[in-house]
């Protein structure tokens, strides 16, 4: 199994990380904290993170 891996080029450590981004895309759009004075700074946080699209699609490049 070692060798499959190996000759593929699939590093399965990735997947989560990969899972991770993909989640951050979605709570990007969903972002469930209103843009109000408690929770401004919760707001701004979630929507930075549309960088999730570009960590998944360099790591899906490997």
């Amino acid at each position: 199994m070692e060798d499959r891996i190996r000759n593929t080029g699939y590093f399965p450590a990735l997947t989560g990380i990969r899972a991770i981004s993909a989640y951050m895309v979605f709570i990007h759009h969903f972002n469930p904290f209103p843009d109000s004075a408690e929770t401004k700074w919760l707001h701004d946080f979630i929507n930075e993170f549309h960088i999730g699209v570009t960590f998944f699609f360099t790591l899906s490049g490997f």
